[in-house]
């Protein structure tokens, strides 16, 4: 008698997946932020109805991912915050959104806007084939199939590469590809796994035939790697246009967690640096959020001082995203994501939602603040964008 055939395991995806939405919070955290913060849970759910109805659209997990139980903070200063739907009220406000349809289809498939700002003579990051484009872009070879990217990734492919989607945020779906082993068929993926080359294609086509690029990963700044170790993290730079020249709003610096294939800080361990917007030093370095947010003194990983850092070519970082700004006078506010190259800054991506989350995360204030919200209502007047708080 033949024993029936078992199953073969299914394959693993090694591709940066989804994160779960937040979760509720639980008795458990709010009993823990009372202990912390002194605030009893009555103040809390409170305090939390008034953010959660109110022009800031603050959700309960905003909430707590903000500190925004910490009673060092006013209920003036707690208001000067949004949560995730706010966040999107307050870029609309900033644009107007169907003289700009063109850009921003532009702008939200990240091969094109490279293309774009190459046209621009601005300094981009380079992809070394697309998915899902047709022959869209001429300078970029064009993968049409499956057997085309196992082909790309086998014969043509400068390693390493950074393999992400075309469209989307917060790295979901990217993965950095260190190199290929011939004799194994296989790809080594930044975070230690290894993948078949026919397997790890299959995967981009089931999960991304929409569209995917594989960019070369940045050789880093050598005084950006020795901080912060070797894993790429990009500079947020988030510009504003008055209509005649566009303007650094603020920046970050976006640190990878040890383990981590990219910068995004919602990966276990990432840091966040919130930076001196005149001459790019560092004021602040935290990791996590809520109850268990610490702030650092020191890299976790390379033990290299924060305190007096700053960011190698803060000027032409500026230059850069000011000047690509500049390009797209139409649009109030863009967040632009550029790496530190060893031969100066990239843009890597560009943003027409920044996320004022991490900001808010990073400099422990809202983005409504007295610092920011006069150069945004200012903004906001040129698309009519009226003030939430006085709407």
């Amino acid at each position: 008698m033949t024993s029936p055939t078992k199953p073969s395991d299914p394959v693993k995806k090694v591709l940066l997946a989804d994160p779960p939405p937040p979760p509720e919070p639980k008795p458990d955290l709010v009993a823990a932020a009372a202990k912390q913060s002194g605030v009893s849970p009555f103040t809390q759910f409170y305090h939390m109805l008034k953010l959660r109805y109110g022009a800031q659209g603050i959700r309960f997990n905003d909430y707590y991912d903000l500190r925004l139980f910490d009673p060092s903070k006013s209920m003036e200063e707690k208001c000067e915050f949004v949560g995730s739907d706010a966040n999107l009220e307050l870029n609309k406000r900033l644009s107007n959104a169907d003289e700009v349809k063109l850009e921003r289809q532009i702008l939200m498939r990240k091969a094109l806007a490279e293309a774009y700002f190459r046209s621009k003579d601005l300094s981009v990051t380079t992809t070394q084939a697309t998915l899902g484009y047709s022959g869209q872009i001429s300078y970029i070879p064009n993968l049409d199939d499956e057997a085309a990217v196992a082909e790309f990734l086998r014969e043509k492919a400068v390693y390493p590469l950074f393999a992400k989607p075309d469209k989307g945020s917060r790295s979901v779906g990217s993965a950095r590809i260190d190199s290929f082993d011939a004799a194994t068929d296989t790809l080594k993926i930044g975070n230690g796994q290894s993948i078949k080359v026919a397997d790890f294609a299959r995967e981009i086509i089931e999960d991304y035939s929409d569209g995917f690029a594989f960019q070369h990963v940045v050789e880093q700044h050598p005084e950006a790697t020795r901080v912060a170790g070797p894993a790429v993290g990009t500079v947020r730079v988030v510009t504003v246009h008055d209509g005649e020249k566009a303007n650094l709003l603020y920046a970050l610096w976006k640190l990878p967690a040890p383990n981590a294939m990219s910068d995004n800080f919602w990966q276990d361990g990432s840091l966040l640096a919130a930076l001196n917007p005149d001459d790019g030093t560092i004021r602040t370095v935290r990791r996590g959020t809520g109850i268990r947010q610490e702030t650092l003194d020191t890299h976790p990983t390379t033990g290299a001082a924060f305190d007096g850092f700053a960011i190698p070519m803060w000027d032409e970082v500026v230059k850069l995203a000011t000047a690509a700004h500049d390009t797209l006078p139409k649009i109030g506010i863009l967040g632009f994501d550029i790496a530190l190259g060893k031969d100066g800054p990239l843009i890597v991506e560009c943003n027409t939602n920044p996320f004022h989350t991490l900001y808010q995360i990073a400099e422990g204030r809202g983005i409504y603040c007295k610092e920011l919200r006069p150069r945004i209502e200012k903004i906001a007047s040129r698309f009519d964008g009226a003030d939430p708080a006085h709407a």
